[in-house]
């Protein structure tokens, strides 16, 4: 597909996850998506797993890495520069941690606001155009 076609698609879209969606279901690669929407390749593929387009490693046999992290005697835990990286975390940012039963999960900023907006959309459609409208440029 040439650019046309690409922008043809995901013009009438507002939002960037909304033109991921719609290049992902017009047959567009995620590497693709990614290089026409000038956007990191893990967050064209962070939205397309929400949006269950695509499984997880784990959830076709492969593992992701485990990372040995130490803990500081304050609390402190320093992630390695790949994974600052792989997340687009910055120093200064904000990382969210979710207790599981498994254990913990640590979501960047734009995948909690991205999750919290799912979930709400889901449980409450019928105000899913006032958050779209509270959250427009949190998400993307």
């Amino acid at each position: 597909m040439d650019g046309n076609e690409l922008e043809r698609i995901a013009g009438p879209h507002d939002s960037k996850a909304a033109k991921i969606r719609a290049l992902n279901e017009a047959g567009v690669s995620t590497t693709d998506i990614s290089t026409f929407l000038g956007i990191r390749y893990q967050h064209t593929y962070n939205v397309l797993l929400r949006a269950g387009r695509i499984k997880r490693d784990s959830d076709t046999g492969e593992q992701a890495p485990v990372l040995a992290l130490d803990v500081g005697s304050d609390g402190t835990v320093v992630l390695p520069a790949s994974v600052l990286d792989d997340f687009d975390l910055q120093q200064g940012g904000q990382l969210f941690v979710r207790q599981t039963p498994d254990g913990l999960l640590l979501m960047p900023r734009q995948a909690a606001i991205a999750e919290m907006a799912r979930v709400a959309a889901e449980r409450m459609p019928e105000h899913a155009s006032l958050l779209k409208s509270l959250l427009q440029g949190y998400t993307d």
